[in-house]
């Protein structure tokens, strides 16, 4: 039975939306034994702030004044997962876009504490790409901005021997001249064959 987080971090536009859904479908139909040797199936857990501002029918409204409520309500869901472990396996996927380390150091520091497997997956695209593939109206100068911010994983996380750092360039683009994402297949083959479990 392993724990893990992952965590998708990225650029808006990169496909962390895309490939956190298609994670989590993978990981639901994985199946794990439980401490006692039964074979279960997995709780996953896929948040994002993004959600906090998407309704019961699929609208999207960003609201930044109620931005650290989002943020709130993934770590929320963190400790819902975590509770969880003492029945099932958990993989709790968090898909922000984690420009800088702060912002996804909580969700390492609790899978270093709790959970067996902490990955971070990167999603990385030229910014151009970026512009022309994300979905919510950012505009360019902040994507701009925030590719300007982005921060490397810290040498000491990346050397931790439960830490795997996974990183993708996003550059092939479709016939319809839209950004082809990562294949999801692949990543979940890379985090399950990262660790051997």
């Amino acid at each position: 039975m392993t724990n893990r987080i992952i965590i998708v971090r990225g650029l808006p536009g990169s496909g962390k939306t895309t490939l956190a859904k298609d994670l989590e479908m993978r990981f639901f139909q994985r199946k794990e034994r439980d401490k006692f040797g039964t074979l279960r199936q997995s709780s996953v857990h896929c948040v994002a702030a993004d959600d906090y501002f998407t309704d019961a029918e699929g609208n999207y409204e960003f609201n930044p004044s109620r931005l650290s409520e989002a943020h709130l309500h993934c770590g929320a869901k963190l400790l819902l997962a975590t509770a969880m472990m003492n029945h099932r396996a958990v993989t709790f996927i968090q898909h922000n876009t984690n420009i800088r380390y702060y912002e996804l150091a909580p969700y390492v520091q609790t899978g270093l504490l709790q959970y067996d497997e902490v990955h971070i997956v990167e999603l990385k695209l030229p910014i151009s790409k970026s512009i022309q593939s994300q979905t919510h109206g950012v505009p360019e100068w902040k994507i701009g901005m925030m590719a300007a911010d982005w921060e490397e994983i810290p040498k000491f996380v990346e050397r931790n021997d439960r830490v795997f750092v996974h990183r993708y360039w996003g550059t092939k683009i479709d016939e319809d001249n839209t950004v082809a994402h990562i294949d999801s297949k692949e990543v979940y083959n890379d985090i399950i064959e990262s660790t051997g479990r």
